[in-house]
């Protein structure tokens, strides 16, 4: 009797498991991914700047840690169905597959096998589920990886430069929150990810240009 009711906790537990992981897939097909999406335009190289992991539960402070990486994302387009993404740092690299499965949804990608590179193998297990454009613009892109195997979402904010502005990383998380995908812990790349905005470039050369003012001062001052 012993023996039938541990199995009947583990069955319990096992069928609670499974109800969490197709509970955090489901939240998947209902985030509003890009249908329209011109996959030329979004291929090449790119910098990950942030991964913002989403937890089903807001938190009311966010964790945010800054890394020393900056990771190089190359995107590259075997044929009209096929996309593969190279993860580059210092660390190693890792290769994911992705098939489009749906012509009419050019932003929702199948995670195809398991990942390569020399990564994959420090993966406690590979990566299996989809993976999906968020937004897409010349300047910036998102990336959402929905995990089957786990109770794991997570979002890749990707850059064509090394920097990217704090206003439009503001903007991106904003967007994500409203779409069911709240903040959880955040990491920052690439030497902290936001570039100063116009306006405090502005302050900043306005306020070089009166030290080299003031230092020219004294130093007249000093000739007399």
């Amino acid at each position: 009797m012993a023996n039938c009711g541990g199995i009947t906790i583990l069955a319990v537990m096992v069928i609670m498991v499974s109800h969490k992981l197709a509970a955090a897939f489901q939240d998947c097909h209902n985030i509003n991914s890009q249908h329209s999406l011109d996959l030329d335009q979004i291929m090449g190289d790119w910098y990950a700047v942030e991964i913002v992991r989403h937890n089903r539960i807001v938190e009311k402070n966010t964790i945010s840690t800054v890394l020393d990486v900056c990771p190089v994302l190359r995107l590259i387009r075997d044929d009209n169905t096929t996309i593969r993404l190279f993860w580059n740092e210092k660390k190693g690299d890792l290769i994911y597959k992705f098939q489009q499965p749906k012509a009419t949804h050019a932003g929702f990608w199948n995670c195809v096998g398991p990942q390569n590179g020399t990564l994959a193998k420090l993966m406690k297990k590979p990566f299996s589920g989809t993976v999906q454009v968020m937004k897409a613009v010349s300047s910036h892109m998102v990336l959402t990886f929905c995990s089957r195997t786990d109770d794991e979402i997570y979002s890749v904010l990707m850059s064509r430069n090394r920097k990217l502005q704090h206003n439009d990383v503001k903007s991106v998380n904003s967007m994500l929150e409203r779409r069911g995908l709240p903040r959880g812990h955040v990491e920052e790349m690439c030497k902290g990810s936001a570039a100063p905005t116009a306006n405090s470039m502005g302050c900043l050369a306005t306020t070089t240009v009166l030290t080299a003012s003031l230092l020219m001062q004294f130093v007249s001052n000093l000739r007399y």
